[in-house]
This record gives structure tokens, sequence and C-alpha cells, in this order.
């Protein structure tokens, strides 16, 4: 009996072992679904060896796993949004290993019924990708998402929610990214309604950082930048909002509505106990940072510190 519980520890041991260094790699550029639904190898075509994204999400959501890229650089979705991704837990999905440093989802110009990524477990990194070209929330952090990371995303040319992270999602962050905005800092013809929306009873998010390449690059948003209602214990830090340089001088993207005027570089309203906003650069914006509205008002501790608002690090006007 002795004998029987050491080998079954010591098979138990290995399939764990084997599951946590499992990896799906996407090869294929299409955006057809996994054969058998996720439950085997990530293949489109049975014996093909032809793994999508989606099909690699479904293989995850079933299996568990990171997903990395190999000789890819982008699809084109024809089939709607990704599947809620809930399978992956501790582990990534690294677009920084596609050809080029970053993967490419181009919506076809599709109305999605939900969001294009949605996270649904703990302790996920997306990171390296282009979003573009879609309506629709771009990437929603679920309530059981905890512990998310959003790295090096760029999201563009979508009319709806950049980043949303829903009621009480906790220990999020969101760096090196584009939101609003493509890499170049460029304009398109679909707006985003906020760039980050953080809902109600939403607990220590990291927006930026203190690292000079944790910034996020905040525009274009039809509401505000950063729309924090009722979020609490929230970093907000080192970010470039509505005033955009990555190296060739400040250019407007502001946050503001062009038939209202009613978006800020960053707002507040709600329990915000905790929240810093430090060492921000935010103009071109019809409010800089608004506390509260309507009926609305901001409680708690709040630490608004060292921003830069109308004006340059370097003191120059910029809007």
């Amino acid at each position: 009996m002795h004998i029987l519980k050491q080998v079954f520890s010591s098979f138990l041991i290995v399939m764990l072992l084997s599951q946590s260094a499992f990896a799906v790699v996407v090869n294929n550029t299409g955006d057809g679904g996994d054969f058998d639904g996720g439950y085997g190898v990530c293949e489109v075509n049975y014996g093909a060896g032809d793994c999508t994204l989606r099909a690699a999400i479904e293989t995850v959501n079933s299996q568990g796993g990171d997903i990395t890229f190999s000789g890819v650089s982008g699809v084109t979705l024809s089939n709607g949004e990704f599947d809620a991704i809930t399978g992956i837990t501790s582990g990534s999905i690294d677009g920084t290993t596609a050809t080029g440093g970053v993967f490419a989802v181009d919506g076809g110009g599709a109305t999605l019924t939900g969001p294009l990524f949605d996270l649904q477990n703990t302790d996920i990194t997306l990171k390296g990708f282009n979003l573009h070209n879609f309506t629709g929330d771009a990437i929603a952090l679920d309530g059981l998402g905890d512990n998310a990371i959003i790295e090096d995303v760029a999201i563009y040319d979508v009319d709806g929610v950049g980043i949303d992270v829903k009621a009480n999602n906790s220990g999020s962050t969101m760096k090196s990214s584009y939101i609003g905005v493509d890499r170049s800092l460029t304009s398109h013809a679909k707006k985003l309604s906020d760039g980050v929306k953080l809902g109600i009873g939403v607990d220590s998010t990291t927006i930026g950082g203190v690292a000079v390449l944790d910034k996020n690059y905040i525009g274009d948003a039809e509401s505000h930048g950063i729309n924090a209602a009722g979020a609490s214990n929230t970093s907000i830090v080192n970010n470039h909002i509505g005033a955009l340089n990555n190296g060739g001088g400040f250019v407007d993207r502001g946050n503001d509505s062009d038939t209202d005027n009613t978006g800020s570089g960053i707002h507040l309203q709600g329990n915000a106990n905790g929240t810093t906003i430090d060492n921000n650069i935010i103009g071109f914006n019809y409010d800089g940072i608004s506390l509260g509205g309507g009926f609305a008002s901001v409680t708690g501790d709040v630490h608004i510190k060292c921003n830069h608002i109308g004006v340059s690090d370097a003191g120059d006007t910029i809007g």
C-alpha cells in the first residue's frame, strides 16, 4: 500500500509538472477554431498541425498552458470575438514571440457581441499585441481575472472601451501600452469611449509604473482617458494622457467628446480611497483631472502630486 501511494504521488507530480510546462504554439494566420474544441493537439484540421490563435485559446481553456507564436504576425477575424479565456492560470499569451515582436489582430470592421479578449482567470499576462479595426470593447478583465498584466499592447481604430476592468477585479496592471492610438501615436477613424475604465469595487489597479518604460500613452477617447468610478487603491503613475510624446515632440490626442466636451484625462468618482495620481503628463483634454460629477462626489483619501497638466515636463505649454 505504501508503495502504491509513492507511485501515485510520483505520477501526480509528473502530471502537474507536465501541465505547468504545457505550451501551445500559434503557427497559422487563419481564424478557424480547434477541430475537437481544444481537447487534443491544437489544430484546425485533424493531423494538419495548423494552430490558429482561436484554436490555441480553446486548447488552453481545456488543458491550461501558455500561448506563444512562431512564424506568424497577425490574423484578420472572420468569426467574431475570441472565447472568454478561462483556462490560463499564471500564464501568458505572448505576442512578442510573433514575427516582428508583435501579433496584430485586425477585426475586419466587425461589430463584436463581447470583448475581443475576455480574461476570466487569475494571473494572466497578455502582451505584444496590436488590436484594431472593430466595434466593441478590446480587453475585459473579469472580476475573476485578478492580477492580470496587460503589457505592450496597442489598441486603436476601435469603437468601444480600450481596457474594461470589471467590478471587484483586484491587483491588475496596465503598462507600456498605446491605448486609443497606434505605436506611432497616430489617430484613426474609430475612437474609444474610455481608454481605461475601472468599475465599482475594483481594487489595487496599477496604470503605468515608476520605470520609464512602464508609461502608457492614452488618447483619442470620446469620454475619458482613464475613468475610475468607485475604484480604490488605484495607482496612476508616469503616463502620457492626451498629450503624447514618444520622442518626436508632443501631439494633441486629447480625451474629449466632439459633441459635449465632457472628457477628462483622468476622471474619478465615488469611493476612490487610496488612489495616487503621480508624475503624469496630461494635456489637450477638456479637463485634466476631474473629481466627481452629477450626484457622485469623490470620497476617500486621494493623493494627486507632481503632475504636469497643460505643460510638458520641461515647462512648455502643450494645451
